[in-house]
């Protein structure tokens, strides 16, 4: 997030058109995981993935103004107070947490972003004896914490000699070979996302991050208008209910433009991808009529976003 006005305003969180528009993305930011948005100060959790049924039992609508303990105990509360109190959180992520509901049990690996006055907690579900599967980025910041730790020179030497083992082992490291050639495919896509709900914004914006994608926003139809006059992208994330131009109207003028200029075949089009929670075969059919190239329905799974973008790639 750029500014705190993207996320919230007046000192409240904008839930406006949440009550149409899940947040909950199956599949998510972290695959199969819970996003909890938390107020810093009291702890207590003022948006949340509506996934939450089925990882706890507990409906995501009673959670909303509750404090973080409805999910997890003092204890782990214990643990994650004093990282708050950290400036910068990236040195602290990935963060173990187990919470405990009707005496069950829910092991996650978190990670923490801070926004103004709100706390962004991801949380991966993890088995009771699973190894972290962290990547590169992930495992040098948890060797960087370890040694910031350290009590003395001994003991930080020692540890820079084990982490540097651990982070630079081959298996590392031919990991981090694969992402990066994936990475750079995914740089040279040129995206704009076109979503008029900021939340929904930001956690598409933190979902597309996580395929190594990077994508400019417009909250309506005529700022994507203007957008494509200014620069040229490869393909549109596409929101359908839209204020002062929906998305269905924005691909009608967009494809006449590009008519006009002669550009007709699909190669050099901009390819535009729906993304809505209308999920009827006459929706399906009203975008494809427009000019939309595919479409994908909400909530969003992180798989069918990564399968569609490659899918578009040309």
């Amino acid at each position: 997030m750029n500014s705190s006005e993207e996320f919230f305003t007046t000192g409240e969180v904008n839930l406006t058109n949440c009550d149409r528009e899940a947040i909950h993305l199956s599949g998510q930011i972290q695959p199969h995981g819970v996003l909890i948005v938390i107020k810093e100060s009291e702890l207590k959790i003022v948006q949340i993935s509506e996934n939450t049924d089925f990882f706890f039992g507990i409906p995501a609508s009673s959670l909303i103004n509750q404090p973080l303990q409805k999910l997890f105990p003092q204890s782990q509360i214990d643990i994650l107070v004093p990282l708050l109190l950290e400036e910068n959180l990236e040195i602290v992520n990935p963060i173990k947490l187990t919470s405990k509901i009707n005496n069950k049990k829910h092991f996650f690996e978190c990670v923490v972003h801070r926004s103004d006055k709100l706390i962004v907690l991801e949380m991966e579900p993890l088995s009771k004896d699973s190894s972290s599967n962290l990547d590169f980025y992930h495992l040098a910041k948890a060797s960087a914490l370890k040694i910031r730790k350290a009590n003395d020179f001994f003991e930080m030497s020692d540890l820079l000699v084990k982490e540097k083992q651990k982070i630079t082992s081959p298996q590392t490291l031919n990991e981090v070979v694969k992402e990066e050639s994936n990475e750079n495919r995914a740089k040279s896509t040129r995206i704009l996302l076109a979503e008029d709900n900021s939340f929904n914004q930001m956690i598409a914006l933190r979902l597309l991050a996580k395929l190594g994608y990077h994508a400019d926003c417009a909250l309506n139809g005529l700022e994507v208008l203007k957008a494509i006059e200014q620069k040229t992208y490869d393909l549109i994330l596409m929101d359908i209910q839209m204020p002062e131009m929906d998305g269905l109207e924005a691909t009608r003028q967009i494809r006449q433009m590009e008519s006009a200029r002669g550009v007709s075949n699909l190669t050099h089009q901009i390819k535009i991808v729906a993304m809505t929670a209308n999920v009827m075969n006459e929706d399906r059919e009203n975008c494809l009529k427009v000019g939309m190239n595919d479409f994908i329905s909400k909530p969003v799974r992180i798989e069918e976003v990564a399968k569609t973008l490659k899918k578009w790639q040309f």
